[in-house]
């Protein structure tokens, strides 16, 4: 045969054609045979061996198949019970012939009652197994070889073999011996299958089997590595040995990685000092290479923080640095942006660009961060004053001695008073805004210190509050005055979802009328009933608060209330151990999700829609 053979793709897509050409393939059928007064229809069927006939009676009066051979009238090959209406029987035919049959309840009054079934039987395929070469075989240009196939036929017998090569007709052999020669295949990927028709001219197609040929082995070299000092770390290599006797192949590139023992790093390789790791080599010799490796030493870094303006404010760092001004590395360190009087934080700058406050870094480089504050226009507190509440709450962890209520009202002169809820602990506080909006909060007998600053807009108050370790985040709305608020009001069903342990939902009522008060009334998953008061800001949210469980527990949420009539948000719900609980000895402390519409929008959702029986948001 020719050795020049066109490229691969191409002769793979003719392949690929001549492996999807159809073949019949016999395949079981059911035919169906209605039964009438005193005749069959169809009368007489010829079907497939393997096939299922199924009478049917379709007429009042009953009606059997019942096979009969005038010939031999005593075998009885199948014989139906009495059909009523609309009964069937099958029967599967398995062998080839002439099947004759009778209504047999009526044969001697009836006797044209009758109908045949002749079986016939279809002519089936050769087989065909390509035997030379086997498959995944490799072979050295240039390759020359039998390609052999074994060809039968059980219902006949196989007159021809064609065989092709990467889609290409190599050779046609009309037996016995079924095989054509190939002579100096070139370097390539090469796909053999054989085509085998039998004296019906029904044909078969071999499974495909693919070959390489591919140059003669070149020549193979050592790579012998080692670690220095012996068990301070290993040598990873890429690909494994290629080549006989764990060698590899000339040429071949290798990747190598080192990697280091616990307390211990890398350094290099030698006897050549190269630092490259991974380090890529070419196996062109026997090749000789060490990783060498030392105790390794936790890298230390600075931090630099800057105010701007610097008079503007202060940055307080916890924890400290050490006494060489250092972090270890991969140490948390959190920075808490106070701004001076007359000054609001704005944002950080330099190894990090965000306006969270506190900011949480972790110490993995050196790091300069910059405290950004903006002057404040001062406030008109005759126009500003008035009441707020709102939460207090740490975003970095679910933790109820960080948790809590504060309300309070705002003079005409500045001046504050309210009362603040943190960890189950009640207490009242006082103090005074500056012309700029800012105010220290100090709580505890001076345990706890803060700061209150009111915004450009006088609607909200943010702040931190801090023990010098951990900084939970406030934030409080503006009872709206005289406003009606962008809400529905009325009625509301809610929610609070299930989370483990609790395995119950929690239900209640929130009434929000046009002023924007509200009233939140219901039972939670755990048993316990839930009461809240507050007011919805004017863009919409509401401080939900009830300290529960005799004060040693709580649950809240900020709960956003929508023009549409939906309230969502998220819960965060504390309950104290109690080993009198066999429900929840432990307590718990979670996070939960939580919401639901107003009752007018769902009665009209239910009037388009229809509902859901027995379901607390969604039923009538």
């Amino acid at each position: 045969m020719k050795t020049d053979l066109p490229p691969l793709r191409p002769r793979i897509l003719l392949l690929l054609s001549l492996l999807v050409l159809l073949v019949s393939t016999a395949r079981a059928a059911v035919w169906n045979v209605s039964m009438f007064d005193f005749y069959f229809t169809p009368t007489n069927l010829t079907i497939a061996a393997g096939d299922t006939v199924v009478w049917s009676n379709k007429v009042t009066r009953a009606h059997d198949a019942t096979y009969f051979d005038p010939q031999n009238p005593s075998f009885e090959l199948w014989a139906s019970p009495l059909l009523a209406r609309n009964e069937s029987f099958a029967f599967t035919f398995t062998n080839a012939g002439f099947y004759p049959y009778i209504c047999a309840v009526h044969y001697f009054a009836r006797p044209q009652q009758t109908g045949t079934v002749t079986v016939i039987r279809p002519n089936e395929l050769p087989t065909i197994t390509l035997t030379n070469p086997t498959d995944g075989a490799v072979r050295f240009a240039p390759a020359s070889f039998t390609l052999a196939a074994a060809a039968a036929d059980a219902d006949g017998s196989v007159t021809q073999v064609q065989f092709f090569v990467n889609g290409l007709v190599a050779g046609v052999s009309t037996g016995p011996v079924f095989s054509t020669e190939l002579n100096n295949l070139p370097i390539g990927n090469y796909v053999f299958t054989a085509i085998a028709t039998d004296n019906s001219g029904a044909t078969n197609t071999a499974r495909p089997v693919s070959i390489i040929v591919q140059e003669r082995p070149p020549e193979t070299f050592t790579l012998t590595l080692g670690v220095s000092p012996p068990g301070t770390g290993s040598v990873q290599v890429s690909p494994p040995p290629n080549g006989a006797e764990g060698t590899y192949v000339d040429g071949t590139v290798v990747t190598l990685t080192a990697v280091a023992s616990e307390g211990f790093v890398f350094t290099n390789w030698s006897p050549e000092v190269i630092t490259n790791n991974p380090l890529l080599i070419l196996v062109k010799s026997n090749t000789v290479l060490t990783a060498e490796f030392v105790p390794y030493i936790p890298p230390r870094h600075t931090l630099t923080v800057v105010v701007n303006p610097n008079n503007a404010g202060a940055v307080s760092i916890t924890p400290p640095p050490d006494e060489d001004g250092e972090y270890a590395d991969g140490a948390p360190v959190a920075l808490a942006a106070l701004a001076n009087p007359g000054f609001r934080f704005a944002n950080w700058s330099g190894a990090t660009n965000t306006t969270n406050n506190p900011l949480l870094l972790v110490m993995d480089s050196d790091k300069t961060v910059t405290a950004n504050f903006a002057a404040l226009p001062p406030f008109n507190y005759a126009a500003v004053r008035g009441d707020f509440a709102g939460l207090l709450q740490d975003a970095g962890e679910i933790n109820f001695t960080t948790s809590g209520f504060l309300s309070l009202r705002i003079s005409k002169t500045g001046s504050y008073r309210g009362t603040v809820i943190i960890g189950g602990i009640r207490q009242a506080m006082r103090g005074q805004f500056d012309r700029f909006g800012y105010a220290p909060l100090v709580l505890r007998g001076g345990t706890l210190s803060g700061s209150l600053q009111l915004d450009d807009a006088a609607a909200r108050i943010t702040g931190t509050i801090t023990d010098g370790n951990k900084s939970p985040t406030l934030r409080l709305h503006r009872q709206p005055a005289g406003v009606v608020v962008p809400v529905r009001p009325g009625e509301y069903t809610l929610m609070v979802a299930v989370a483990p342990p609790v395995s119950a939902a929690g239900l209640f009522k929130l009434t929000v009328r046009t002023n924007g008060a509200a009233r939140a009334r219901g039972t939670l998953g755990d048993g316990a009933s839930f009461r809240a008061r507050g007011y919805v800001s004017a863009d919409g949210e509401l401080a939900l608060f009830d300290a529960l469980y005799s004060g040693r527990g709580a649950l809240f949420s900020w709960l956003n209330i929508a023009p549409s009539g939906t309230a969502n948000g998220t819960a965060r719900w504390f309950r104290p151990a109690d080993s009198r609980s066999r429900t929840y000895p432990n307590g718990f402390a979670l996070e939960t999700p939580m919401g639901g519409i107003a009752d007018h929008v769902q009665q009209q959702r239910n009037k388009r829609f229809g509902f859901i029986q027995n379901d607390a948001l969604c039923g009538p």
